[in-house]
């Protein structure tokens, strides 16, 4: 099995018969998507279609992550998809606030994924369990 380094000790591991460009491309992928979809329900915050597609990517990438052993960017995200939820579900309006705790627990499911991004990983564990608590 491949292994992508990622943080520390801590590396992505790619199935056999996957390329370590694809699962990299794939977390990639659904990170930039998040953010996207985040940074226009911004501005938008009563668009139920941009607002169901952000909470199916955030559990889609809680699953990636958790599948390769990032239980802690796993738990920020399953964190982050149910907070979102009544919204996905139309049962309230998604609100700016909700939005910028996302798009800042995005941030740190990066960091967590990326180890360049916080060399000690002490930043990122402090920052993810003020996220938590603020839920």
């Amino acid at each position: 099995m491949n292994v992508l380094p990622l943080r520390g000790k801590q590396a992505l591991k790619v199935p056999p018969g996957f390329s370590k460009g694809v699962v990299e491309s794939d977390v990639l992928s659904l990170l930039q998507e998040l953010d996207f979809l985040l940074l226009i329900l911004e501005q938008a915050p009563d668009d139920q279609d941009l607002t169901e597609r952000a909470c199916r990517a955030m559990q889609g990438l809680g699953q990636m992550v958790g599948r390769h052993g990032f239980h802690e960017a796993e738990e920020l995200a399953g964190e982050v998809a149910r907070v979102l939820e009544p919204a996905c579900q139309g049962l309230r309006q998604l609100d700016a606030r909700s939005v910028r705790l996302a798009l800042a627990a995005l941030s740190q499911i990066h960091a967590i994924l990326d180890p360049s991004m916080d060399q000690n990983g002490e930043n990122t564990k402090r920052i993810v369990q003020g996220l938590l608590m603020e839920w």
